[in-house]
């Protein structure tokens, strides 16, 4: 019997034979990921002399392909990419495509606000693996390490069936000790940023990105310095400051807050496969299983990141703004705060009844949301301002409203006493959330407190942060207007005035030239066409832009090779902000972008008739003052697209 089984299966091999090279497709192979899980292979599969790997793109931004892309492997044989193909979905979900990729060195591809794409798919086919393999690695063999963040950065795709095994995540142990004593003095913060996981050693390590938020920066050099760890896998983020600093930090796209405090040491391990799992989908890892943090102030890091959403100042002011909504009427100065209080109230039963959180945990967190309603007492007169816009008030209430507003400057609140926020005025302990950016001082002033060493330093705050507002307002300070600020922060000022005097002297070398007068605008004319119509006979390129703008940096950036290759020819560029943009900040940028600027007033933006008010907003005017390109947004595309219209108006 066995040897008739045996000679019917050589008849039928014989018959149907196998195709060499084929075996069978392999669907959602397990894969490593450096860094965004919003790329993963979907089916691996080898027919003939060819592989073909199929890539879901879940992104609503840019990515990169590299005509470099091969696939490796374990013996370190490279099989190279020979054709690539594209296959998106409209905002309909509608399938639109296929469509070929020209591999000509490094391609971006991206979504844009018409196309929303959702959801796009790759199509990648290389020579064939061998038989054999049951792992290997994608490449991407990018040249430019900058395209490595909008990039694949995926790994180790496997054919076996196996997994990839989990990092066993260590439990963070935080300090019991109660919030300590702070003695502000000029130390060095650092932060040590460490990825936990398997990162090729190919695969370049992004420096860590960070933001401030919240607080005013008088307590730190604002010069934050990124230095090498032990290892590839370790960089190191130092500042010098004099009291506790919270900032945004990223990398690898996982957002959290450190807290910088002087003379300490904090660590942020970020398990980069952790990572990948959740945002793949593949797993319900909580967001703080991704970044752990170590050190003294680990536990306040860690709430930082992620708890602090559930207490913020936008919420309070969302709180009360529902409340106005409801009603419809004016609240008194006396309702505003007592609708303060009761979401203070709600926060401080939130807070306790929390068990995932430590009594010092509780105890930040408590001082935090006490920051919040004194910021939100403060801020009353500009939040009435808004909701007086809410309400159909009638002349009685205007009168009762703006009797409240001459009153809210003077009265106490009636709830100052029992704010743990200020129980020590001898003590400096409550500074761990003052980066958070309340005014202490004047609520201090208001509740008739004038000593002790908290107010003495929210007084020399208040004293030092009035000598910025003069600089930032282009006043440069004289040697006695120096000499009497607070020692503390007498050095971040005068850093500040040096920088004033030189963007000063700078911009008066090139004033004439680079900002010139808002010209007047004829009947029935746009501010915007008056404007380019300064510079008829010359092809016109417009920016729109301000400085606090991410985007619009961006795109400056990327058009600094295209000014340089136009210098010379009959091309200006002409860039328009608004005042939203600080007045000294503008000025320092104007020498660094170079052609000719304007930075108009709210009533001058309205006279500019612009269709849409989304920045940056690109315009090219040719020489006889018509618009031939309006484009909303930057995108790695666009410097080739300015540059293509530029050279058919000069070129027809």
């Amino acid at each position: 019997m066995k040897l008739k089984t045996l000679l019917l299966l050589l008849l039928l091999s014989g018959l149907f034979p196998v195709a060499r090279g084929q075996r069978t497709p392999v669907r959602r192979p397990a894969y490593a990921c450096a860094l965004s899980g919003m790329f993963s292979p979907r089916l691996v599969q080898t027919q003939g002399d060819s592989t073909s790997v199929s890539f879901v793109v879940q992104n609503a931004f840019s990515y990169s392909l590299s005509s470099r892309s091969r696939l490796v492997a374990p013996d370190g044989k490279h099989y190279p990419l020979r054709h690539a193909r594209l296959y998106s979905r409209d905002k309909d979900g509608r399938t639109v495509g296929p469509c070929e990729v020209v591999l000509d060195g490094e391609i971006w591809l991206y979504a844009d606000e018409q196309r929303s794409v959702r959801r796009d798919s790759v199509v990648m086919v290389f020579d064939a693996l061998p038989r054999n393999v049951r792992t290997f690695d994608y490449e991407e063999a990018f040249e430019d390490a900058r395209n490595m963040a909008s990039s694949f950065n995926i790994y180790g795709i496997r054919l076996d069936g196996k997994a990839y095994p989990k990092l066993k995540h260590k439990k963070a142990a935080y300090s019991k000790a109660p919030l300590p004593e702070l003695r502000p003095a000029w130390q060095k913060a650092r932060l040590r940023v460490r990825l936990e996981g398997e990162l090729p050693d190919r695969f370049p390590l992004l420096s860590p990105s960070l933001f401030f938020w919240g607080g005013d920066t008088l307590g730190c050099s604002k010069a934050f310095r990124v230095v090498p760890g032990r290892d590839a896998k370790e960089q190191i983020v130092e500042v010098d400051c004099c009291e506790p600093l919270t900032v945004s930090c990223s990398i690898l796209g996982q957002e959290f807050v450190p807290l910088f405090v002087p003379g300490e040491e904090l660590t942020a391990v970020v398990d980069v496969e952790a990572l990948m799992r959740r945002r793949e989908g593949a797993s319900a890892e909580a967001t703080g299983e991704t970044v752990r943090f170590e050190g003294e102030y680990a536990d306040l890091s860690a709430v930082m990141t992620y708890y602090i959403e559930n207490v913020s100042k936008m919420k309070l002011l969302v709180a009360l703004t529902q409340r106005v909504f409801k009603t419809r009427r004016l609240p008194t100065l006396a309702d505003y705060r007592e609708g303060l209080y009761e979401t203070l109230c709600n926060w401080r039963r939130d807070i306790d009844a929390d068990r995932r959180l430590t009594p010092r945990q509780k105890e930040f967190l408590h001082l935090y949301a006490e920051d919040c309603y004194v910021n939100g007492v403060l801020l009353y007169r500009s939040n009435m301002k808004s909701f007086q816009q809410i309400c159909n008030a009638d002349s009685a209430a205007l009168a009762a409203f703006d009797e409240d507003l001459r009153l809210a400057d003077s009265q106490p609140d009636p709830h100052f006493a029992e704010l743990r926020l200020f129980a020590q005025p001898g003590s400096l302990r409550s500074l761990i959330v003052y980066p958070t950016r309340t005014d202490w001082y004047d609520y201090l002033r208001l509740n008739r407190v004038a000593s002790g060493r908290l107010f003495d330093w929210a007084r020399e705050k208040k004293e030092t942060l009035a000598a910025m507002d003069s600089i930032d307002q282009l006043r440069v300070l004289t040697e006695t207007e120096l000499s009497a600020l607070p020692a503390r922060y007498a050095p971040t000022v005068r850093q500040a005035n040096e920088r004033l005097k030189v963007t000063l002297a700078e911009v008066e070398r090139v004033k004439g030239k680079a900002v010139p007068e808002v010209p007047a605008v004829k009947p029935g004319q746009s501010l915007l066409q008056a404007i380019v119509d300064t510079y008829r006979g010359q092809v016109v390129v417009v920016d729109i832009w301000d400085t606090w703008c991410g985007p619009c940096r961006m795109g400056m950036e990327g058009l600094r090779p295209l000014k340089e290759e136009l210098k010379g020819q009959d091309v200006v560029f002409v860039y328009i902000c608004d005042e939203s943009s600080p007045l000294s900040e503008w000025v320092r940028l104007l020498p660094e972008i170079g052609g000719f600027h304007y930075r108009l007033t709210a009533e001058q933006q309205a006279r500019l008739q612009l269709a849409s008010r989304s920045i940056p907003h690109y315009f090219i005017f040719n020489k006889e003052g018509e618009l031939t390109f309006d484009v909303v947004g930057y995108n790695p595309q666009l410097p080739d697209a300015i540059r293509e219209e530029i050279n058919k108006i000069l070129h027809p």
